[in-house]
């Protein structure tokens, strides 16, 4: 009995509990979490059969997650800020016109869009989120409402357990784009653009225990087969 209560809670919850517990140090922290999905929920989604079970299983125990904390940096007086923002299911595959697509784009890039779905709506101005096709490919991209979405490299069980890394600290999903750039990354890895190596730097500094050779070895741990 004791080991079916524990499938049933792993990875997500000690996942969540860790986000949960580490945030604690900050003083500004906001943090909800939705009741589990309901049938009703469940039926608002076209092609239930498509959606990635390990998404499908972590909003039956929470139909999404909401965590906004930030900090005021002394030396810098910078607002240092970090956001998870994993919708409920029938926001997921509901429609996001006017905000992924607009309708009047080229025909092949508007079909292509009206797939994509956000998951985490981490920023304003960019979200990791998914295609819903018949594919039922499980993979997350990086969406920053300019050039094309870019593969992470993870699913979303994958990025739930990396994101327990970093908080979700402000556009920490650029280090996937790093890690998972077309020239696979040297192990040990450093980051090689500025934007990333600040990055780095923010997560080492305001995030408690984020160690860079550890999140690289849980991406490396969880990333997705590269196709042969």
């Amino acid at each position: 009995m004791s080991k079916k209560k524990e499938k049933s809670i792993s990875p997500y919850s000690v996942d969540l509990l860790k986000i949960a517990k580490d945030i604690g140090v900050y003083k500004n922290v906001f943090f909800d979490i939705k009741r589990p999905l309901t049938e009703v929920d469940l039926a608002q989604v076209p092609h239930l059969e498509w959606v990635p079970i390990d998404l499908l299983e972590f909003l039956r125990l929470r139909n999404g997650v909401t965590v906004r904390w930030h900090l005021d940096d002394a030396a810098t007086g910078h607002r240092v800020e970090g956001k998870v923002d994993i919708r409920p299911i029938q926001h997921i595959y509901g429609s996001w016109q006017d905000i992924v697509y607009f309708g009047h784009e080229p025909a092949a890039w508007l079909a292509r869009m009206q797939a994509f779905h956000i998951v985490d709506f981490f920023a304003d101005e960019a979200c990791v989120g998914l295609f819903h096709t018949p594919a039922q490919d499980p993979e997350l991209h990086y969406y920053d409402f300019d050039a094309a979405p870019t593969p992470l490299g993870v699913d979303f069980r994958g990025y739930l357990a990396l994101l327990a890394h970093t908080l979700g600290y402000r556009y920490w999903p650029l280090l996937l784009l790093e890690l998972q750039a077309p020239t696979p990354a040297t192990r040990p890895w450093h980051p090689r653009r500025p934007q990333t190596q600040a990055l780095v730097q923010g997560l080492q500094q305001h995030v408690p225990g984020f160690d860079l050779a550890a999140f690289v070895a849980r991406y490396d741990a969880v990333c997705l087969p590269t196709p042969a």
